[in-house]
Protein backbone atom coordinates (compact mmCIF):
# COMPACT_ATOMS: atom_id res chain seq x y z
CA UNK A 1 0.00 0.00 0.00
CA UNK A 2 2.80 2.35 1.06
CA UNK A 3 4.57 1.82 -2.48
CA UNK A 4 0.94 2.55 -4.24
CA UNK A 5 0.31 5.51 -2.12
CA UNK A 6 3.51 6.81 -1.20
CA UNK A 7 2.10 8.00 2.36
CA UNK A 8 2.13 6.83 5.72
CA UNK A 9 0.24 3.66 6.67
CA UNK A 10 -1.34 2.20 9.39
CA UNK A 11 -2.46 -1.36 10.32
CA UNK A 12 -6.06 -1.29 11.88
CA UNK A 13 -8.53 -3.87 13.42
CA UNK A 14 -12.05 -3.93 15.12
CA UNK A 15 -11.60 -3.50 18.46
CA UNK A 16 -14.95 -5.01 20.67
CA UNK A 17 -16.22 -1.95 22.71
CA UNK A 18 -15.11 -3.25 26.32
CA UNK A 19 -11.33 -2.75 24.75
CA UNK A 20 -11.81 0.78 23.17
CA UNK A 21 -9.44 2.51 25.91
CA UNK A 22 -6.66 0.75 25.24
CA UNK A 23 -5.85 1.46 21.67
CA UNK A 24 -5.15 4.73 19.70
CA UNK A 25 -7.96 4.57 17.40
CA UNK A 26 -8.67 6.31 13.74
CA UNK A 27 -11.65 8.07 11.80
CA UNK A 28 -12.48 7.32 8.16
CA UNK A 29 -13.83 9.19 5.65
CA UNK A 30 -14.65 5.44 4.37
CA UNK A 31 -13.32 3.04 2.32
CA UNK A 32 -11.22 3.64 -0.65
CA UNK A 33 -11.17 0.03 -1.48
CA UNK A 34 -11.60 -3.03 0.57
CA UNK A 35 -9.93 -2.84 3.65
CA UNK A 36 -8.56 0.54 2.80
CA UNK A 37 -9.58 3.53 4.86
CA UNK A 38 -8.57 7.16 4.21
CA UNK A 39 -8.22 8.43 7.36
CA UNK A 40 -9.21 11.69 8.66
CA UNK A 41 -8.43 11.57 12.43
CA UNK A 42 -6.48 10.06 15.29
CA UNK A 43 -7.27 9.86 19.13
CA UNK A 44 -5.00 8.39 21.35
CA UNK A 45 -7.11 5.97 24.08
CA UNK A 46 -10.31 7.36 24.04
CA UNK A 47 -12.92 7.11 26.21
CA UNK A 48 -15.76 4.35 24.54
CA UNK A 49 -18.17 7.37 24.41
CA UNK A 50 -15.43 9.57 22.55
CA UNK A 51 -13.98 7.40 20.35
CA UNK A 52 -14.29 7.98 16.57
CA UNK A 53 -14.64 4.31 15.16
CA UNK A 54 -13.97 0.94 16.76
CA UNK A 55 -11.32 1.19 14.32
CA UNK A 56 -7.88 0.17 16.82
CA UNK A 57 -4.40 1.45 15.68
CA UNK A 58 -1.97 -1.82 15.92
CA UNK A 59 1.26 -1.03 15.96
CA UNK A 60 2.34 -1.16 12.39
CA UNK A 61 2.85 1.43 10.20
CA UNK A 62 5.21 2.44 7.71
CA UNK A 63 5.88 6.13 8.14
CA UNK A 64 7.13 8.52 6.00
CA UNK A 65 10.56 10.50 6.86
CA UNK A 66 8.31 13.56 8.03
CA UNK A 67 7.04 11.35 11.22
CA UNK A 68 10.62 12.88 12.54
CA UNK A 69 9.48 16.17 12.39
CA UNK A 70 6.00 15.88 13.43
CA UNK A 71 7.65 13.39 16.47
CA UNK A 72 9.96 17.06 17.50
CA UNK A 73 6.57 18.87 17.60
CA UNK A 74 4.44 17.34 19.63
CA UNK A 75 4.51 17.91 23.16
CA UNK A 76 3.84 15.43 25.76
CA UNK A 77 0.49 14.08 26.31
CA UNK A 78 -0.70 12.34 28.97
CA UNK A 79 1.58 11.34 31.65
CA UNK A 80 3.98 13.35 30.01
CA UNK A 81 4.75 11.21 27.57
CA UNK A 82 5.21 11.70 23.40
CA UNK A 83 2.77 9.56 21.63
CA UNK A 84 3.30 8.58 18.42
CA UNK A 85 -0.85 8.78 17.94
CA UNK A 86 -0.26 12.70 18.39
CA UNK A 87 2.41 13.07 16.00
CA UNK A 88 0.58 10.70 13.65
CA UNK A 89 -1.97 13.18 13.80
CA UNK A 90 0.37 15.98 13.19
CA UNK A 91 1.10 14.59 10.44
CA UNK A 92 -1.98 13.97 9.01
CA UNK A 93 -2.51 17.32 8.74
CA UNK A 94 0.26 17.77 6.21
CA UNK A 95 -0.03 14.08 4.07
CA UNK A 96 -2.95 12.07 3.27
CA UNK A 97 -2.32 8.46 6.02
CA UNK A 98 -4.43 5.40 4.97
CA UNK A 99 -5.30 2.52 7.36
CA UNK A 100 -5.29 -1.02 6.15
CA UNK A 101 -7.18 -3.88 7.83
CA UNK A 102 -5.33 -6.45 9.61
CA UNK A 103 -6.21 -9.83 8.01
CA UNK A 104 -5.40 -12.78 10.17
CA UNK A 105 -4.21 -13.76 13.79
CA UNK A 106 -3.25 -11.23 15.98
CA UNK A 107 -1.73 -11.56 19.28
CA UNK A 108 -2.08 -8.93 22.19
CA UNK A 109 1.21 -8.74 24.30
CA UNK A 110 0.03 -5.94 25.90
CA UNK A 111 -2.42 -7.18 28.01
CA UNK A 112 -1.39 -9.50 30.82
CA UNK A 113 -4.10 -12.18 30.46
CA UNK A 114 -3.93 -12.38 26.57
CA UNK A 115 -0.73 -12.85 26.82
CA UNK A 116 -0.94 -15.85 29.20
CA UNK A 117 -3.53 -17.19 26.71
CA UNK A 118 -0.80 -16.32 23.43
CA UNK A 119 1.52 -18.64 25.35
CA UNK A 120 -0.62 -21.02 26.00
CA UNK A 121 -1.98 -21.44 21.87
CA UNK A 122 1.22 -21.31 20.92
CA UNK A 123 2.43 -23.69 23.00
CA UNK A 124 -0.37 -25.99 21.93
CA UNK A 125 0.68 -25.72 18.14
CA UNK A 126 3.47 -26.90 18.80
CA UNK A 127 4.28 -30.79 18.01
CA UNK A 128 6.71 -30.72 20.69
CA UNK A 129 5.00 -28.89 23.52
CA UNK A 130 1.14 -30.02 23.04
CA UNK A 131 0.70 -33.09 24.58
CA UNK A 132 2.54 -31.68 28.33
CA UNK A 133 0.67 -28.55 27.83
CA UNK A 134 -2.45 -30.50 27.79
CA UNK A 135 -1.63 -32.73 30.60
CA UNK A 136 -0.46 -29.57 32.33
CA UNK A 137 -3.90 -28.29 31.59
CA UNK A 138 -6.19 -31.14 32.88
CA UNK A 139 -4.02 -30.93 36.07
CA UNK A 140 -4.87 -27.74 36.72
CA UNK A 141 -8.43 -28.28 35.96
CA UNK A 142 -8.76 -30.70 38.92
Amino acid sequence: MHHKRRTSVIAVEKVPPERIESYGVVATSGEDEPGVHRITRLVEKPKRSEAPSDLGILGRYVLTPEIFEALESTPPGRKGEIQLTDALQLLLQKQAMWAVAFEGRRYDLGDKLEWLKTNVEVALMRDDMREPMLRFLKELSG
